[in-house]
């Protein structure tokens, strides 16, 4: 039997040209969820920790009471504010919480490693830009926290997520939250939505820039098995908009996508007309 003590197996603050290759992060856990007020699952990698609520009217006789604030899940690898730094040829496995987090800094680039066995999220960036997740294979994920995507990303500015393999996961594969110049490019995602509903292969809310030069784009992508009802290859929502939508295939869904933009505050009618989902090369678009 193997008891976990560490939380934390790495935390790097400010480092500058670091590389990490052919290592092994295992065996940690995460002990919030043991405290008396528990677990309460909010959206994705967030939680509710305390404080207030709000309503959201979904129309008549329905609605949704949510935290006006929300805490996101740790990971028990972190990078806070680095620059440069490589992560190559390495497993993430048997984690108590998510399997690496970035906020902040720029040029950390994931690549050729992979995460299984993950209580939450494989990898989760906030706030950081120019970062890449290439070439992985991410499975089994979110055991626990069954809303955690396998990669989720928001606030970011120009980051790159191409050639994974992502099977295997509760919810949403790739979830892309506001930000800026976002490519998602040529993933596979399969099995995703095996144990909850409303979400997709891979998801992005959010305004995702200002225009089409620096809006996202979402190409090359096979999504397939998306395993629970009401489920969605790819999926935009809570107002996205500046999404280039091109030369996708999606089998095995509810529905092959949902690509809207709406519940999105603009400072003009002019600019909430503008901000419209592309979608080009209908014919890769498959159900």
């Amino acid at each position: 039997m193997v008891a976990p003590v560490l939380e934390t197996l790495v935390s790097a603050t400010g480092v500058r040209e670091l590389s990490l290759r052919g290592l092994v992060f295992a065996e940690a856990t995460w002990l919030r969820p043991n405290r008396p007020e528990g677990f309460l699952h909010h959206h994705g990698t967030g939680y509710y920790e305390g404080g207030g609520t709000d309503v959201a009217v979904l129309g008549e006789g329905a609605s949704v009471t949510y935290p006006v604030d929300s805490v996101t899940i740790p990971a028990c690898v972190t990078f806070d504010g680095t620059t440069g730094v490589e992560i190559e040829g390495c497993r993430f496995t048997r984690l108590g919480a998510s399997g690496l987090g970035v906020s902040g800094g720029s040029g950390l680039a994931v690549r050729g490693r992979e995460l299984d066995t993950l209580s939450a999220a494989a990898v989760q960036v906030s706030a950081g830009g120019d970062i890449s997740i290439e070439d992985n294979r991410i499975h089994h994920i979110g055991i626990e926290f069954g809303g955690s995507p396998a990669v989720a990303m928001t606030g970011t500015r120009g980051c790159l997520v191409a050639h994974n393999e992502i099977t295997h996961v509760p919810r949403c594969g790739i979830v892309v939250g506001p930000g800026e110049g976002a490519r998602v490019l040529r993933n596979l995602v399969a099995h995703s939505m095996e144990a909850l509903a409303d979400g997709g292969g891979l998801y992005v809310s959010g305004p995702q820039g200002d225009s089409p030069d620096n809006g996202a784009l979402i190409s090359g992508n096979v999504i397939k098995d998306t395993r629970t009802p009401y489920n969605f290859g790819l999926y935009t929502d809570y107002g996205a908009a500046w999404v280039t939508v091109e030369g996708n295939v999606v089998m095995r869904a509810d529905h092959t996508a949902v690509l809207t933009v709406e519940n999105v505050t603009h400072k003009d009618e002019e600019e909430l007309n503008a901000a419209t989902v592309t979608i080009q090369d209908r014919a890769g678009l498959r159900g």
